[in-house]
């Protein structure tokens, strides 16, 4: 420091330009000095304990980290702040920095210095969680650059612990800022903004379901079929570690209710979870309907909020969520045409002798057998029922039974289920006077 301090003095024009040639020759040696004693002594020295040498020893070790420049310094406060970081204390510049801070802010407010506060200011601003509101060196923050959770957390309303969990979900703070204390945990804070202005009113499903008048369990069904979803989503398969954004089911409850007419209910027009009982039909089916605008007449009820002031003829809903037609004859029709009762249809159908298939009844929704028109015309032709013979022949059938025994013609089956006899017509075509 010395050997820098005289080559300023003979040949200051001459030397190479560095960061502590901004101070007055006096301001750069005291400045090395005290960068030197908290370096060496803590950033608690007591001043008026160190004599001369100690003085010098401080000199020489505020030199070396004052000719690397504004690198050098902030290694210094770097190296502080990380010696701090474990510690319970308030993590504000003036508890951080210690004697240095309270030298250029309280002790002398020679303008000399200005360089050096320059240079904390900025270097506090890009690394601790200050802003509007706080001071650096008497001089009020104009923006934030990096927020805490605590400082996130009292500017936009969300409690710490919920606000910890949310942004780790969303990838915002690592796992290795758990184990730190809320004013310890820093992440940007522009980059941020638009996440943390949502959280501040965010709330998990259930809470979301009431915020949208939407009765249970019609919550998670919007949310299992995509209608309202979390703009972070918890890290375990909990529901309640979801966040769901105001903003978000405001969007979506205006999307629901655009062109809504304000009617009054009655017999005709219903709520969503009525309507979707009266037309067989699920709940999310009307949603998207509505939502896709494919409905003609959507109203809304005054007196109710949300999801069930919605109101839809539910007659409506079901020329829209009506399934594909049959593709053949229900069992009804299949009974009336053999002329044979409901079990004995069933017991065809189970035991393959006549071919059915199975889909959803176009109207209810409810999985249902049917025989198609050809299948059932091969059976007919074929086979018939020793009742239908009988009936065919101007006879009844214990009557009938006997007379093919004797002729040794034998039921092609026999259903055991309702203990009735069918028999190939082809056998009997010789025998009797059969269609």
């Amino acid at each position: 420091m010395e050997t820098y301090l005289i080559e300023r003095l003979r040949h200051e024009a001459d030397l190479p330009p560095q960061w502590l040639d901004m101070l007055p020759f006096y301001a750069a040696a005291r400045m090395c000095e005290m960068l030197g004693a908290v370096a060496t002594r803590g950033i608690r020295f007591y001043a008026k304990s160190l004599t001369e040498d100690d003085w010098y020893v401080c000199g020489g070790a505020g030199y070396a980290i004052a000719e690397k420049g504004e690198d050098g310094i902030r290694m210094l406060l770097s190296r502080l702040q990380d010696s701090f970081q474990n510690t319970k204390h308030d993590w504000g510049p003036r508890s951080t920095f210690g004697r240095l801070y309270e030298w250029l802010a309280h002790e002398n407010d020679d303008e000399a210095y200005d360089p050096l506060r320059d240079l904390i200011t900025r270097h506090v601003i890009q690394t601790m969680p200050v802003g509007p509101g706080d001071e650096i060196f008497g001089k009020d923050v104009a923006t934030r650059r990096l927020h805490s959770l605590r400082s996130a957390s009292l500017e936009f309303g969300a409690h710490p612990k919920r606000l910890r969990k949310l942004l780790h979900a969303a990838g915002i703070i690592g796992p290795e800022s758990l184990s730190l204390s809320d004013d310890r945990v820093l992440f940007d804070a522009a980059g941020t903004q638009h996440v943390l202005e949502r959280i501040g009113h965010a709330m998990p499903l259930k809470e979301a379901g009431k915020y949208i008048n939407a009765p249970r369990p019609h919550e998670r069904l919007l949310f299992d079929a995509g209608f309202i979803q979390p703009f972070i989503r918890g890290g375990t398969e909990q529901l309640k570690d979801h966040a769901f954004a105001k903003q978000d089911l405001d969007a979506f409850l205006n999307r629901l209710l655009a062109g809504a007419v304000e009617i009054d209910q009655d017999g005709r027009f219903l709520p969503i979870p009525d309507a979707a009982r009266r037309a067989n039909c699920a709940a999310m089916e009307i949603v998207r309907l509505i939502l896709d605008r494919t409905l003609g007449h959507i109203g809304r009820r005054l007196d109710v909020s949300g999801y069930l002031s919605v109101l839809m003829d539910p007659e409506e809903v079901r020329s829209h969520v009506r399934g594909p037609e049959l593709q053949g004859l229900n069992l009804r029709s299949v009974e009336k045409l053999l002329r044979v009762s409901t079990a004995t249809v069933k017991a065809l159908i189970k035991g393959k002798h006549l071919p059915s298939g199975e889909m959803l009844n176009p109207v209810n929704r409810c999985p249902q057998t049917y025989v198609r028109e050809a299948d059932l015309k091969i059976f007919m032709e074929r086979f018939a029922s020793i009742d239908v013979l009988a009936r065919e022949s101007g006879t009844r059938g214990h009557l009938l039974r006997p007379r093919l025994d004797a002729m040794k013609i034998h039921p092609a089956f026999v259903l055991s289920e309702v203990d009735l006899a069918f028999y190939d017509r082809r056998e009997l075509s010789e025998v009797l006077n059969t269609r």
